[in-house]
């Protein structure tokens, strides 16, 4: 029968729907589909998986840029081979080649003893990382200190120091068994009472002191300690007798005459112990009396001697003017009078400092800008904060509101020192009657 024949059947018969045939012809069709697409994504998977097999070294030359060589005085042993298994298996390395690779990242001591292994274990990553653990893994007592002493870097960030601490303390709860709350409150408390005991103590369990984590056997042990110690302890003993000796046991039955002469041989013997004890400071070496070895005066040593102290004083010259009053009178050319928000000072001109320099008591209250600046001197290797204020100087060269770095009165020269800013600006408004002023010292600020 030819297919004409069979549609027209299908279409002249009473039972015939076309909505029914044409659902069914789409179930059909998607049917076949949806099967057709499951059988191709199936053998896409199986021809990776066969190609990945085949090639297990595609990217072994990121692996050698993201790997860090193992450094055992910085890195924990632990951590670092936890990072290495994950990238081996993310690169979809095989197990057995593992420990090729982790060999080129190890120091060559440490290969040269692994190498002495046995041929079968050679090859073997987990009897190579038992050794490992075995040599370099810390103990809980060393991350305690870890975790306790640990400071954030200079260079690192405070994100660097969470993981730091993170990673010392379960390393540390971990080494000592410590799997929930209750456990880990014995060992704080552990802890605590470990810090309060004497170094005697500690050292007669130095065996057992840093992995004892239960307080309450902590406790027992410490009582039983001093309840065994206690009865030995003797009491100090002086080396001489400064109470007065007991009186003489007089027989009763003895007769008068063997009574007398024995009271008086006792009192006696208390007169030589008494005159023995009197000259007891005579067998000592009496202090001698301070002697300088400079001026050989007594009185005083050599570190307090005045005529060092003269000799230092006359060497010292001036260096920062913010801290020594100037008296040098080649800096006069270089000072000028001037007025700093009204009250009279002098201007001295200081080509290597930034900013000005002023005193507090040149300054109010409502001056200040509420900003700091930090200020380092050529003599001294740590910054000091010192307050920003608007100041208002005046002076031959006009007036100028500028900004100045305020310190402490106490250290006040009388001087208003002259940066290069305000220079700058006095320059711009009046060029050249500046011209006069030379650098003198160094303020360095930033």
């Amino acid at each position: 029968m030819k297919l004409t024949e069979l549609r027209n059947l299908i279409l002249n018969s009473e039972n015939y729907e076309e909505e029914l045939t044409r659902d069914i012809l789409t179930i059909i069709v998607e049917t076949r589909i949806e099967g057709e697409r499951a059988n191709s994504l199936s053998n896409q998977a199986l021809n990776r998986n066969v190609a990945g097999q085949s090639n297990p070294y595609k990217y072994q030359p990121d692996i050698q840029k993201l790997i860090p060589k193992f450094n055992s005085g910085e890195t924990d042993i632990s951590l670092y081979l936890v990072i290495f298994e994950r990238y081996m298996k993310r690169f979809n390395i095989n197990q057995s080649d593992w420990v090729s690779h982790l060999m080129g990242y190890l120091p060559a001591d440490i290969v040269q003893v692994l190498a002495r292994e046995p041929e079968e274990q050679a090859e073997n990553y987990e009897h190579i990382k038992k050794l490992l653990l075995k040599r370099f893994k810390l103990s809980p007592e060393v991350f305690r200190q870890k975790f306790v002493h640990h400071q954030k870097k200079a260079e690192g960030t405070w994100r660097d120091f969470l993981f730091e601490a993170q990673n010392y303390l379960e390393e540390w709860l971990k080494g000592m068994e410590v799997d929930d709350f209750e456990a880990l409150k014995d060992l704080m408390i552990a802890d605590q009472m470990k810090k309060r005991v004497s170094g005697e103590v500690q050292e007669h369990f130095a065996d057992e002191w840093t992995m004892i984590k239960s307080s309450s056997l902590l406790a027992d042990m410490l009582d039983n300690y001093e309840m065994v110690r206690k009865p030995k302890k003797k009491p100090f003993e002086k080396w001489y007798r400064t109470e007065k000796p007991h009186p003489p046991i007089i027989n009763k039955q003895s007769n008068k005459t063997g009574n007398t002469s024995r009271l008086n041989h006792t009192r006696k013997e208390h007169r030589e112990e008494k005159n023995s004890r009197s000259r007891l400071p005579d067998m000592f070496e009496r202090r001698r009396a301070l002697k300088c070895f400079e001026c050989n005066e007594p009185g005083h040593l050599r570190p307090q001697c005045p005529r060092l102290a003269k000799q230092r004083s006359e060497k010292v010259e001036p260096v920062n003017h913010v801290k020594e009053r100037d008296i040098n009178p080649f800096l006069d050319p270089y000072v000028k009078p001037g007025l700093v928000n009204g009250i009279e000072i002098e201007f001295l001109r200081d080509s290597g400092s930034t900013i000005d320099l002023v005193s507090r008591r040149y300054v109010k209250p409502e001056f200040y800008c509420g900003e700091n600046i930090w200020v380092k001197q050529p003599l001294d290797e740590h910054y000091i904060s010192l307050p920003l204020a608007i100041v208002e100087i005046s002076g031959e060269f006009g007036k100028v509101r500028t900004r100045a770095a305020v310190f402490a009165d106490s250290l006040d020269q009388g001087r208003y020192i002259l940066g290069n800013r305000t220079a700058a600006l006095i320059e711009e408004k009046k060029t050249g009657e500046l011209t006069g002023f030379e650098p003198i010292n160094a303020v360095q600020t930033r």
